[in-house]
């Protein structure tokens, strides 16, 4: 009984960080011009650069080669797939939206698929200590007393 609603706080814990998560980064979408964030070299890169991703795009679809020069360093996959929400435009929205949507929804899907993959390599490690009658052991160390889980120290990063 005590486990289940350990369990349930958990879940409860993670979705608060994940609408959390979420919500700010969606801040950061609308408030983007204003803290000029794409200039700063640590986030954007040559490669990250949604500014050059836009320009390549443009370039792509003058029958001009994006990669003659040095503008645009991306994958042809990523020109194609996300070249066209660069250039679609909602009136009185920020440039751009589309695909910094599209990078928040990746951005979640990857972390939520990092986290279930944690916390099913927690279960196969208890199971092959359980088979190996090795858990009397394992509750003595102190890994059993950490409080947050694999699962979730990797959606965190």
């Amino acid at each position: 009984m005590e486990a289940k609603e350990q369990s349930k706080k958990k879940e409860s814990w993670y979705w608060n960080w994940l609408i959390g998560s979420v919500a700010l980064r969606v801040i950061l979408i609308y408030f983007s011009n204003n803290l000029n964030l794409a200039s700063r070299p640590e986030i954007s890169t040559p490669l990250t650069s949604l500014r050059r991703l836009a320009e390549g795009y443009w370039l792509k679809q003058s029958s001009m080669s994006p990669y003659a020069g040095s503008m645009y360093h991306g994958s042809p996959l990523l020109l194609s797939l996300l070249g066209p929400l660069t250039a679609k435009r909602i009136e009185g929205q920020p440039d751009h939206i589309l695909c910094s949507l599209v990078f928040v929804i990746a951005d979640v899907a990857s972390a939520m698929f990092i986290r279930a993959t944690g916390r099913n390599l927690q279960i196969a490690y208890s199971q092959s200590l359980k088979f190996l009658d090795l858990v009397k052991l394992s509750e003595k160390s102190d890994m059993s007393k950490r409080k947050i889980t694999s699962g979730a120290v990797a959606y965190m990063i």
